[in-house]
């Protein structure tokens, strides 16, 4: 099964961002969060997201597959988080803002306008 590098996954979601023309915000979660976010080493096999794809994302990331440079992408199958973990969530930032507290657990990614605003 192929796994993914960081660099792998940025360069997908930048690909993905390309294809995009709405605004959409997946909340990403598991080892891609590790490797986004954390620096975490070892590869991912998928991105999995904590809320539902939207349908503009999963169609620009199958065409992003099409062309060879796909990475599965689909919400968590399961999934938990500690008790009131969404209090401390917070909306993507506007673009051109880093977020001041970077201890979500969810690597936020933000689209906006046809350009990507990766926040790890």
């Amino acid at each position: 099964m192929k796994r993914y590098s960081r660099a792998e996954l940025v360069a997908f979601l930048r690909h993905l961002d390309s294809l995009l023309t709405e605004r959409a915000v997946l909340d990403v979660s598991g080892g891609a969060a590790a490797v986004l976010k954390y620096g975490a080493r070892a590869p991912t096999k998928d991105i999995d997201t904590w809320n539902r794809v939207p349908k503009a994302v999963q169609d620009a990331a199958d065409a992003v597959a099409a062309m060879g440079h796909g990475v599965p992408l689909a919400p968590a199958g399961v999934a938990e988080i500690p008790n009131d973990a969404e209090l401390r969530f917070k909306p993507p930032p506007e673009r051109g803002h880093r977020p001041p507290d970077r201890s979500n657990l969810l690597a936020g990614f933000n689209q906006n306008g046809g350009k990507v605003d990766v926040t790890f």
